[in-house]
């Protein structure tokens, strides 16, 4: 009884100095996932057949010419929008910087235009990884949704 004793008083001292406290260095923010450069890979459109709307995609063609089209998102909230465009034998890169909100799933694009006025695009995040990110926007000139799948380089 002595040895059952013992071991139950060893087994209640040994529970209560073991320490249960958290390690208070430890720094549990998140990755930023969508901060990176962010190159188009496919390009889509909602479809409806028999009342049901598919999403079809087909390859993102950048001219070989040039660079890749890619957004570059990046930690201070600032990005860089790059559309290159071969044109008279060059290479033209039509550029657009400004911030971005990263409200839940929705990137808020805020830049000037070339009036110098204020301009907030939206897009909505279908899926993000740390490599992958698949967005929809709805096009400023057709009206149309746009599926855009990237991929981060």
């Amino acid at each position: 009884m002595k040895k059952i004793n013992l071991l139950l008083v060893l087994g209640i001292v040994s529970f209560f100095s073991t320490s249960c406290t958290e390690d208070e260095d430890t720094n549990y923010t998140p990755k930023n996932y969508l901060a990176g450069k962010w190159t188009a890979t496919k390009i889509g459109h909602l479809e409806v057949i028999n009342n049901v709307e598919y999403a079809v995609y087909e390859d993102y063609v950048n001219n070989s010419e040039c660079d890749n089209d890619n957004i570059i998102f990046n930690e201070d909230a600032t990005y860089q929008l790059n559309d290159y465009e071969f044109i008279d034998g060059a290479c033209s890169n039509n550029t657009i910087e400004g911030d971005y909100d990263l409200e839940g799933s929705t990137i808020v694009l805020n830049y000037l235009d070339d009036a110098n006025l204020a301009v907030t695009e939206t897009r909505v995040i279908k899926t993000l990884s740390f490599t992958e990110m698949e967005i929809a926007y709805t096009d400023s000139v057709t009206h149309q949704i746009v599926l855009l799948k990237m991929v981060k380089e």
